[in-house]
């Protein structure tokens, strides 16, 4: 298994915005750990696993938030 490292511009701003994602992506056995840093002024979500990037984006948008692969 291929352990990736991805990151993503996205617009989670807020705390809130977090817990709407964090079910999300904690549902996905691929992902070993992600992060978001909402004090980034691109609020850079970070993404450990082996999960494609399409499955990232396509997740964060069924949540209502754009991500865009950087």
């Amino acid at each position: 298994m291929e352990i990736k490292v991805m990151k993503f511009k996205t617009n989670i701003n807020c705390p809130h915005c977090l817990a709407k994602v964090s079910s999300a992506l904690n549902a996905q056995p691929e992902i070993d750990q992600w992060q978001v840093d909402l004090h980034s002024p691109e609020k850079i979500l970070t993404i450990e696993g082996d999960i494609s990037a399409e499955k990232i984006i396509e997740l964060i948008t069924q949540t209502g938030y754009k991500a865009e692969l950087i």
